[in-house]
């Protein structure tokens, strides 16, 4: 192919193996790039875009996007981190898959335990630059100078067999699965970072009228990853269950609400994350049972037995509680014990929740209120270890109270933590 079939169009660089390669393959069907690669051609032209796909080792797209002599590009995080070009390309999007740890790595029966260990023996990668500035830091910290210092090797293949071999006291590698560690009999003391395939291209392009195909093909990307990991949910729910419903079904922007033939009945339908799609079902069949209302109950309950005990409004600086993985603060300005409940409308509340619930007291009844919440609750109590603010961090559970009978028990136990 000459230079002349490719002017003017859009070059997209493409792994032409490895881990990466499949899976653009399908990104590329999936935003419906068509085009006929000849055999041993590492550039072929798009049948239905302006655009020349150029296959090249995953290692060299960002240096090639990065100095503008290719439009756009898919390759690692780690290698884009590698290569040092993160100043030069711009990350457009994460694509959701090649998701892998670089992580150091040291034999099982090793006496290195912590990267400290390692500091100062002989590190081998092929991501030496990462490995380097990682050592340099840890070096810099235990004062390691000359000789001293972390001895980094590279190596293009086969990490995992350094140690083996008597190459390397311990490796840095990517890991996906960590078969091949274990296979090697190694273990992780460390992670230095977290990667995935990215879609890049140049922070100062060479060929600015390519730009409105650059956002046009991203906008296809985007649309693939979101129509794999999203599917649509659609239910009827009764109107007064319909904000806890919506609350656990957001979607990517808003569910959508129509009215049904149904008295006081709606229909919903909402994009949920499919690997989350079972337990959002199960959530929502909890909402008819008005869960929302139970959950109130439930810590109106807890609130006066605490007072029972002796928590005046006096003894906290704020109280706090986690549900579902958010909370909410409650200082002490507000009077009475029935206006926090009010706060629990920003909460989506559709399973059997644990509640950890933290008090923030005040220093001088701290041990006082800990020991006569200990005696008349049962309950066992943490420190907060959360700077300058004493605290105690309790945790009840929805189920072990038995809210889920008709009457409300007078006397039960405390699951504690």
């Amino acid at each position: 192919m000459n230079a002349e079939a490719l002017e003017g169009r859009l070059l997209f660089a493409i792994p032409k193996k490895g881990r990466l390669y499949e899976k653009c393959i399908e990104l590329l069907s999936g935003a419906d790039i068509q085009f006929r690669r000849s055999h041993r051609l590492d550039v072929c032209v798009a049948l239905n875009h302006n655009i020349a796909l150029v296959f090249l080792p995953a290692a060299d797209i960002p240096s090639f996007v990065g100095k503008g002599d290719v439009d756009l590009g898919i390759t690692g995080h780690d290698v884009v981190l590698e290569a040092q070009m993160d100043g030069l390309v711009t990350e457009i999007a994460r694509l959701g898959f090649g998701k892998c740890s670089l992580q150091v790595q040291v034999p099982e029966a090793s006496p290195i335990k912590t990267v400290e260990d390692l500091a100062g023996k002989r590190v081998v990668s092929s991501f030496k630059h990462l490995t380097k500035v990682h050592f340099d830091n840890i070096d810099a910290r235990l004062h390691l100078e000359g000789d001293q210092k972390t001895n980094i090797g590279y190596v293009g293949g086969s990490v995992e067999a350094a140690c083996a071999l008597g190459l390397a006291d311990g490796i840095v590698d990517l890991v996906e699965s960590g078969e091949t560690m274990r296979a090697a009999g190694l273990h992780a003391i460390a992670t230095l970072l977290e990667t995935e395939a990215v879609l890049i291209k140049s922070t100062t392009p060479k060929r600015p009228h390519v730009a409105p195909l650059i956002d046009k093909i991203a906008s296809r990307i985007a649309g693939v990853i979101a129509a794999s990991k999203y599917v649509v949910c659609q239910y009827n729910i009764h109107r007064d269950n319909l904000t806890a419903a919506t609350a656990i079904t957001p979607g990517r922007r808003a569910p959508t609400i129509s009215p049904i033939e149904a008295d006081n009945w709606a229909a919903v339908s909402v994009m949920i994350e499919k690997k989350k799609s079972a337990l959002i079902m199960d959530d929502l069949s909890l909402t008819s049972g008005n869960l929302y209302k139970i959950f109130c109950d439930f810590l109106q309950y807890i609130i006066k037995r605490l007072f029972q005990c002796g928590l005046r409004m006096g003894d906290f600086e704020a109280m706090r509680f986690d549900v579902l993985g958010k909370h909410m603060t409650c200082f002490h300005n507000f009077s009475v014990p029935g206006d926090w409940i009010s706060f629990l409308d920003i909460f989506a509340l559709g399973q059997i929740p644990a509640i950890t619930m933290i008090l923030y007291l005040l220093p001088m009844s701290f041990c006082a209120i800990r020991e006569t919440i200990n005696d008349n609750m049962k309950v066992a109590t943490r420190t907060c270890r959360e700077p300058v603010k004493n605290g105690l961090i309790l945790s009840f559970s929805l189920s072990s109270l038995g809210f889920f009978s008709k009457n409300h028990p007078k006397e039960t136990r405390f699951s504690g933590i």
